[in-house]
């Protein structure tokens, strides 16, 4: 009986130290939510700078021109 509950005790510690580990480095609900915000806006400036660039890639050959007179 009393090896049994060593057993258990070690088995326990064991399992108290993965529940720390996995406490320490999973991601809270507010992790998350950090993170997808800062997708969003990763998002809106890449869409931002796609537009820009192809609005001047087809005003600077007018432009161009038209300082040729």
């Amino acid at each position: 009986m009393n090896a049994r509950m060593l057993k258990l005790e070690g088995e326990f510690a064991a399992i108290k130290v993965d529940l720390a580990v996995i406490k320490a480095n999973g991601a809270t609900k507010s992790d998350i939510a950090e993170v997808r915000v800062a997708i969003a806006e990763s998002q809106t400036k890449i869409i931002m700078w796609v537009v820009v660039a192809i609005f001047l890639a087809q005003l600077l050959p007018v432009i161009k021109e038209l300082l040729r007179g």
